[in-house]
């Protein structure tokens, strides 16, 4: 890392004495994987990779390279320069050091982890899956590394970084009959806290409430989403508190700030700060402090989150939300570790207050959507019908329509007492929404 680390400075003293200002990002790591493909073994297998990215402004415009090889990085300079001259406009400036708060995002435990613990633990998922399913076929998917990085820029500011990721899914799939059942289920972390056995489990229930089907006469109904399907619905609200959109004028939010939107039980705070969840660490991909940031306070909008240019744009400062998905990226807002708030009911007891309804455990594709005005209208990959208070049966060829915004600000009918982790960085309890536009064939 040394070594590399002496590149980037190289790369940033003369992109500095070609340009008013520049940013050096470099990024390496190892990944590997052990996957399970139709209850057999597939891979096993380790891959580096490393990326040295370039941003600079030039005549006050914004010009990026990239490139993964660091036998090429001698012409990034004359490249972000070419790619200057038809850039935007850079209204901020790179941020200078600054105070910020350490996380624990690095395990060295991860990178000591053994390919064959999880191709053992990969069998015995597979066998335990065939014992109570014998027609079934399953997936399984280990994935685990660790990463440095460092970020400079000409304002002085120099922070290097590390982090572990581990991610893991079990699925399962049964054709019968002209039908496709797949079912699953999947965590991810910083470190080895995943409970292998309880996603195992929980595919075993969902495929067991999906034995029988059932039918669902068109109408409203109140629907139950689970903690990964609210993410989607909440989705539209994310887009329209991204400063970027404010700042074009496209979100439905732009004028609302300080203002009850949403049912006074909805809180969505977004934090970068804690420890080993996928989406934190001590700065954002622009060299910015993360923070805690409160985006809807009991219905109420609070924030917007931004990264520089969004931020500049809006005469604002950047709240440390600046996401570049790779070194080549020019940058956008994005959010870290999103937190929903929690109700008063216990999951049980929500299900139990259903007469009829539907518990949807994910879609199928992207559907038809509208990020800006609210609008969705999305298939049901897998979804269970509600009879008094308890699942009956899955639904087939089933699609739900509503508008989140409306649905957020007047639909809500129960929020969990639990919540549950999705994908590492988004913290959600189950939300029943109603009515919610329920179509069937």
């Amino acid at each position: 890392m040394k070594k590399d680390y002496s590149l980037a400075q190289n790369l940033l003293k003369e992109a500095i004495s070609r340009s008013e200002a520049a940013e050096v990002v470099f990024s390496s790591g190892q990944t590997r994987g052990v996957s399970f493909e139709h209850s057999k073994l597939k891979i096993v297998g380790a891959k580096y990779s490393v990326q040295v990215g370039l941003r600079l402004i030039k005549n006050g415009r914004i010009g990026v390279a990239a490139t993964n090889n660091l036998d090429r990085t001698g012409d990034l300079v004359s490249k972000a320069l070419a790619v200057s001259e038809f850039g935007p406009a850079a209204l901020f400036e790179f941020p200078a050091l600054t105070k910020y708060q350490e996380v624990k995002v690095f395990d060295p435990a991860v990178e000591k982890i053994s390919e064959e613990k999880f191709v053992n633990l990969g069998q015995r998922i597979v066998d335990d899956f065939y014992k109570f399913n014998p027609n079934a076929l399953v997936y399984v998917s280990f994935g685990w590394g660790e990463g440095r990085s460092a970020l400079l820029n000409s304002s002085g500011l120099e922070v290097e970084d590390m982090a572990s990721n581990l991610d893991f899914s079990v699925w399962g799939e049964l054709v019968e009959e002209g039908d496709i059942l797949w079912v699953g289920e999947g965590k991810t972390s910083c470190r080895e806290d995943i409970d292998y056995d309880f996603c195992l489990e929980r595919v075993k229930r969902k495929f067991l409430q999906a034995k029988e089907r059932v039918e669902i006469k068109t109408g409203y109904y109140p629907v139950v989403f689970t903690p990964r399907t609210f993410g989607d619905i909440l989705s539209y609200i994310f887009t329209a508190l991204n400063g970027k959109m404010v700042v074009k004028g496209s979100s439905r939010l732009q004028n609302k700030l300080n203002q009850e939107v949403f049912d006074k039980r909805l809180t969505i705070v977004d934090d970068g700060l804690l420890n080993w969840k996928t989406g934190s660490g001590k700065i954002d991909d622009e060299g910015v402090a993360v923070k805690k940031l409160i985006l809807i306070e009991k219905g109420i909008v609070r924030n917007f989150y931004y990264d520089l240019q969004s931020a500049a744009q809006a005469g604002v400062k950047s709240t440390g939300h600046g996401v570049r998905g790779s070194a080549a990226a020019l940058g956008s807002p994005g959010l870290h570790n999103v937190l929903i708030s929690g109700g008063k009911q216990t999951y049980a007891s929500i299900l139990g207050d259903i007469n009829e309804g539907i518990l949807v455990e994910d879609f199928l594709g992207a559907g038809l959507n509208n990020p800006f005005n609210g609008d969705f209208s999305m298939n049901l990959s897998l979804g269970y019908k509600i009879e008094k208070g308890k699942v009956v049966g899955r639904v087939k060829d089933t699609m739900i329509a509503g508008n989140a915004f409306e649905l957020l600000a007047h639909g809500i009918r129960a929020i969990s007492k639990e919540r549950e982790w999705v994908g590492g960085s988004f913290l959600s309890p189950y939300v029943v929404l109603e009515p919610v536009s329920v179509v069937s064939k």
